[in-house]
């Protein structure tokens, strides 16, 4: 099992949609989060919001097989659940996963990690 971390901006003003867009991927939309993360052969994640001086921020911790995996299905998938997560994701942080992932510029680099 591999850990991945990285931060998704939030558009200013979009903070409340951010905590909306969690509770609904545990609650009205559980179904199609859980079928992406199961596809992905993701195993934890975690959602922060992170508010900065340069603006907020999701920072999302993961656990997965494949860490690279959800974020082939979500530029490409063409199921429901794909489809909810990417809009949402473009509503909230403004990136389209179709077109504008990866990123430009280095992933993320690992500069400490202690285990217990």
């Amino acid at each position: 099992m591999t850990v991945h971390n990285f931060a998704f901006p939030v558009v200013e003003g979009q903070e409340d949609n951010a905590r909306k867009f969690a509770e609904e991927a545990t609650g009205t939309h559980r179904d199609h989060y859980d079928s992406l993360m199961r596809a992905s052969g993701t195993t934890r994640v975690s959602w922060t919001l992170q508010h900065t001086p340069a603006g907020a921020f999701i920072l999302v911790w993961y656990e997965a097989v494949d860490p690279q995996a959800i974020f082939r299905i979500l530029a490409t998938g063409t199921a429901d659940d794909a489809a909810w997560m990417r809009g949402r994701i473009k509503e909230v942080g403004g990136i389209d996963m179709a077109t504008e992932w990866p990123p430009p510029g280095p992933q993320p680099e690992l500069i400490l990690e202690w285990p217990a």
